[in-house]
């Protein structure tokens, strides 16, 4: 499983920072204050500029709670797994690991947290045991499932999940991708078609890509490869169709014997070629996550390179903004977080969650990227985890299940979800 010293998808428990004499700028090249919640200032947020595009809120009372509520039907002790937003509202929690005391088993089962009610059901049981696995929402409804890996191997398979379909009957094979992978990434592109990129494959990080096409159920080998082979990478989906890969891992040795990367590539769906591109990273990251804000800018926060950092790496996250393809340091509020949930909220902000702080793991954050971008601390989750997933739901709310809360002398997963009222 993904304990805080191994690294198979994302980051690790120790984190490295460096001095830096650079100058931290925003996402607008404004030196940016920090602002942690309790300063003078926190009560009066900025407006928007022009031209930021928030997205709607909930009405009158969105943002008037700001409170986690531990959700009371027990929750699949998991890690590693995948949490996916159904089109009905539902959440499917599926796969992972989970520790017995003394051995790490990857699980097939899978459930689905329904809101109204806040109970876990059972959703079925997947086709193989896989943990660190990606998944995907198609265009129908369906979600795809691929790569991973178990006690036995590391995966080249892949099914489907149809919530249409009682849970019994839910889960189904679909062919094989050409290689085996974990630590790749899954997104669904505007044709409807979703994208594998990266992950480990056989001794080290894979610089290709796959297309699965969910009409046909088959897989398409495009000719286009990474620049740089990596895993434990991030992808976003830009608002122009085409995808922003970020950082990641090489090596097939040991942590402190990995190349980490800074480096960023662009693939473009429609031209099908991958570019890797002018602007770098401040530091390199695995571990981390990459936003998209409703301006179109990417928000890149958190992750770790160990002995791999650069000299000059500091305490920053990063603003990647596509259509000048540059890169703005952004300055961070407290320790950069690795294996956290981040999540876009309705009113624009960025909500931040779990293995925050390296004491508790329960700090939670907020980018809000008003008034030139500034940090703020929301109330913290009542278990610390990390290695955890996290969905905003329909109401704009946001589940967080799953994660290891201690290591300790015995992997402990949390046994609870909770739900954040913004």
């Amino acid at each position: 499983m993904l304990g805080r010293y191994v690294l198979p998808l994302v980051g690790v428990l120790v984190l490295a920072s460096c001095d830096d004499d650079k100058q931290v700028t925003d996402d607008t090249g404004v030196t940016p204050d920090v602002h942690i919640a309790g300063d003078v200032g926190d009560g009066a947020v900025p407006d928007a500029p022009a031209g930021e595009g928030l997205l709607p809120d909930l009405g009158p009372d969105f943002g008037s709670r700001n409170e986690w509520l531990t959700v009371q039907d027990p929750a699949p002790e998991v890690a590693d797994h995948t949490v996916t937003l159904l089109k009905n509202g539902d959440v499917l929690i599926a796969g992972g690991t989970h520790s017995d005391g003394s051995n790490d088993n990857y699980q097939d089962k899978a459930y689905r947290f329904v809101p109204g009610t806040e109970m876990f059901e059972a959703a079925g049981t997947m086709t193989v045991e896989r943990g660190e696995h990606v998944a995907a929402l198609l265009d129908d409804g369906r979600v795809l499932v691929a790569g991973g890996k178990n006690d036995q191997d590391y995966l080249k398979s892949a099914e489907i999940f149809d919530p249409s379909k009682p849970a019994a009957q839910a889960w189904s094979a679909v062919p094989d991708m050409f290689k085996h992978r974990w630590g790749h990434t899954a997104t669904t592109l505007n044709n409807g078609e979703v994208l594998i990129a990266g992950g480990f494959y056989s001794n080290d990080s894979s610089d290709t890509i796959v297309l699965f096409d969910p009409v046909n159920n088959n897989w398409k080998q495009p000719s286009a490869i990474f620049n740089e082979a990596r895993r434990g990478h991030t992808a976003t989906l830009l608002a122009n169709g085409k995808v922003l890969f970020a950082g990641g891992i090489q090596g097939s040795g040991s942590l402190w014997t990995t190349t980490y990367l800074d480096s960023i590539e662009i693939f473009d769906p429609t031209s099908g070629k991958m570019t890797l591109s002018k602007a770098v990273m401040s530091k390199q990251r695995t571990g981390h996550s990459a936003t998209l804000l409703p301006s179109g800018k990417v928000l890149i926060v958190g992750g770790v390179c160990l002995n791999n950092c650069k000299a000059t790496a500091k305490q920053v996250d990063d603003i990647y903004d596509p259509a000048t393809d540059t890169i703005s340091p952004l300055a961070h509020a407290g320790d950069l977080p690795s294996t956290h949930v981040a999540v876009l909220l309705k009113d624009g902000r960025v909500l931040v969650a779990g293995d925050v702080d390296e004491t508790t793991y329960n700090m939670v954050l907020a980018y809000d990227p008003k008034g030139g971008g500034f940090w703020s601390t929301l109330p913290s989750l009542a278990i610390g985890r990390w290695s955890a997933g996290g969905t905003i739901l329909n109401d704009g709310t946001v589940l967080v299940v799953g994660g290891v809360t201690s290591a300790n002398p015995t992997y402990t997963h949390a046994n609870r979800a909770e739900r954040y009222y913004p």
